[in-house]
């Protein structure tokens, strides 16, 4: 008799446009799970792009608009809790609506970044056999209405042994607890695993890659920074995901875009280090998805200090830091990593060789359906 896959229904409600870092997990998430032979719905936002059907349709899978609340509403910080319940209610109505057209799954995967409002919605729904919540530590977690809203239903919490919840990174549990003490378990970090670490021939010539630019593009010193590296002759690659200063550059030689729909590793590939701007007070619980697929593959990356991405190069002894505050620290730490690239580099393999020993996303769907899935029938 032939068994019947399983069916997986992987959730996303933010996931909107074919860019960012919802869709690349979903992404890897269903380029992995076919393989396995299982039964893929993706569940997204209402406010969706026909891009991102029509994407991820090319894999087989079912793309169904559900979620009328994303974990990027602005009413998440609102001071009326109110407003908060009624998009708890929403949610659980939105699912409830699905389930009845498509039923029950097997396993359910929440994938991230997700909001208070799908956590606690999800204590009141049974969708599914087992039930993967994914948490990080993102500001809408910890605003004052989501810390009312977590002892609001502190007992809910612990009614429910179906739901498993888990982080990608060492400091959640601990954060998180403080709030609502429930079992968070660490499982590996969604990036690409790569068992070949890419050895670019560079040239006399450096290329960098420039990443993040929405965070300053308006201040002097990104045009600063560009005439350094072209006065030291590098070769300079912009993610410019809004084109926002690639008509001010578009003709100048040495100089090219991209934007974040391409393969991240397509973009490293070209690049002998990166760059990436982001407010380190805003990644202060935030790991980056850029800067863990940067250690995964062996590439150098300068980003500013004092944040969880900086943490996580300085656990793989790769640490590439500035200060935020003073941007000569930056154009100091390209001369740094300019004059003793090669030692930077063998830093960067090694952390490369560590990263993927433990970390993947290959590595986080096989310990789930090998530790979690067992006792499906």
């Amino acid at each position: 008799m032939k068994i019947k896959p399983l069916k997986i229904y992987i959730l996303d409600p933010g996931l909107q446009q074919k860019s960012g870092s919802n869709f690349d997990v979903v992404k890897k998430a269903i380029i992995y799970l076919k393989k396995q032979g299982y039964e893929l719905f993706v569940l997204i936002s209402k406010n969706y792009s026909k891009e991102v059907i029509k994407e991820l349709a090319k894999y087989g899978v079912k793309v169904i608009p559900v979620f009328s609340v994303t974990p990027y509403n602005r009413f998440l910080f609102s001071s009326n809790i109110k407003i908060y319940i009624g998009m708890i209610r929403q949610t659980i109505l939105d699912l409830n609506n699905f389930k009845k057209e498509f039923g029950i799954a097997d396993l359910i995967f929440w994938s991230m970044p997700m909001s208070p409002v799908q956590m606690i919605a999800n204590l009141f729904l049974e969708i599914s056999k087992i039930n993967i919540f994914n948490i990080e530590l993102t500001p809408q977690n910890f605003s004052d209405l989501a810390i009312k809203c977590y002892m609001k239903f502190k007992k809910k919490f612990y009614q429910r042994n179906d739901i498993l919840y888990l982080s990608r990174d060492d400091f959640t549990t601990k954060i998180f607890n403080n709030f609502v003490n429930i079992s968070i378990e660490r499982y590996p970090q969604h990036t690409d695993s790569y068992s070949e670490i890419f050895e670019r021939k560079r040239k006399k010539k450096f290329a960098v890659g420039i990443f993040g630019i929405q965070e300053i593009y308006k201040e002097d010193i990104f045009f600063d920074l560009i005439k350094k590296l072209l006065k030291l002759n590098c070769k300079v690659i912009i993610q410019d995901n809004k084109e926002l200063v690639k008509k001010k550059f578009q003709s100048t030689k040495n100089i090219f875009f991209f934007k974040y729909e391409k393969n991240i590793s397509d973009v490293f590939k070209q690049i002998d280090f990166g760059v990436y701007f982001f407010n380190p007070i805003r990644y202060k619980l935030l790991v980056s998805g850029i800067v863990n697929e940067a250690i995964s593959f062996g590439l150098p990356m300068i980003i500013p200090k004092d944040n969880l991405a900086s943490e996580t190069q300085k656990i793989y002894n790769c640490e590439l830091g500035y200060n935020w505050f003073r941007f000569n620290d930056l154009f100091h730490k390209i001369d740094y990593t300019i004059k003793n690239f090669e030692i930077i580099r063998k830093s960067s393999i090694l952390a490369s060789i560590a990263w993927n020993k433990k970390e993947g996303t290959n590595k986080y769907f096989r310990k789930i359906l090998e530790e979690k899935c067992i006792n499906i029938k």
